[in-house]
C-alpha cells in the first residue's frame, strides 16, 4: 500500500493497534503516530519525527474514510454489522479495497459485493476485524 492516508497496524513488540501515516523503508513497514511530533528540520530539509513505530505489514489497513453509527472509523478489513433496534442481528460485511475500481468496497457473508458510502455504514457497527477476531466469520452465511 503506497496511496497517501490514514492506517491502522498491529506493532512487533506488544502487539498493540497502531494508528497513523503508513511509511515503508528498507522492507520495513512503520506507522507515524497519529499525535506524533516534529523534532526538527534538518539543514537539507528532512522532518525528524519521534513518535513512529514497527508494525506488521500484514496486518496493515487503511482507513476508508467512512465511520459507523457509534462514530467508529472504518478500515479495510472490518467486520461489520447491522443491528436493528429490536436486537435483531442482519448481514455481517467485511470492507476491502478494490483495485480494478480505486474505491473500498464490502463483501456481505454470502459473498455479495457492494459499493460503501457514508449513508449506508451509518446503519453498521464494527464488531471486529479478520485478523485479531476471526472467529466473526465463521458460519456468518445468513
Amino acid at each position: 500500500m503506497s496511496s497517501p492516508g490514514k492506517y491502522r497496524a498491529r506493532t512487533f513488540c506488544i502487539d498493540r493497534e497502531a494508528k497513523g501515516y503508513l511509511f515503508v523503508a528498507e522492507g520495513k513497514s512503520y506507522i507515524v503516530l497519529d499525535d506524533c511530533k516534529l523534532m526538527g528540520v534538518g539543514l537539507c530539509g528532512d522532518v525528524c519525527i519521534t513518535d513512529f513505530v514497527e508494525v506488521r505489514p500484514e496486518s496493515v489497513e487503511q482507513y476508508t474514510g467512512l465511520k459507523d453509527k457509534n462514530g467508529v472509523e472504518i478500515y479495510e478489513d472490518d467486520v461489520s454489522q447491522t443491528i436493528i433496534p429490536e436486537g435483531i442481528r442482519l448481514s455481517k460485511f467485511v470492507y476491502f479495497y478494490d483495485e480494478a475500481l480505486a474505491r473500498f468496497r464490502k463483501k456481505r457473508s454470502d459473498g455479495e459485493i457492494y459499493d460503501c458510502d457514508a449513508i449506508s455504514e451509518k446503519g453498521k457497527v464494527i464488531i471486529g476485524d479478520i485478523h485479531t477476531t476471526p472467529e466473526l466469520l465463521e458460519g456468518s452465511h445468513e
